[in-house]
């Protein structure tokens, strides 16, 4: 979804989450391997594997432990099938953009 990336009142990637479908990724090493936040209908996630990925980073919202897996706090009813092989987390990314810091 757009949110993470929403800067003050104008956000530079207008737009709603709905209707996709996450499948097949493969991540090793990520700071945060599949995150959804703020999905506004269903998105159907299957058959992706998440590895070695999430922990404690910076962000222009603060240094946080972020999860390999995030599905954001009320996001959850919007999601369909199986998330991944590690799921870990539930936190809300909105206006936060991991390893980047507020100027």
């Amino acid at each position: 979804g757009a949110n993470p990336w929403k800067e003050g009142e104008n956000p530079r990637y207008p737009g709603a989450m709905f209707g996709g479908t996450i499948s097949g990724n493969r991540v090793n090493n990520a700071m945060i391997g599949i995150n959804i936040d703020s999905p506004t209908g269903s998105v159907t996630i299957h058959g992706n594997r998440v590895q070695r990925s999430g922990g404690r980073f910076a962000s222009d919202c603060g240094t946080k432990v972020w999860p390999s897996v995030n599905i954001a706090p009320g996001a959850e009813r919007f999601i369909v099938g199986n998330v991944s092989n590690e799921r870990s987390g539930q936190v809300s990314t909105t206006r936060c953009i991991v390893n980047r810091t507020p100027n």
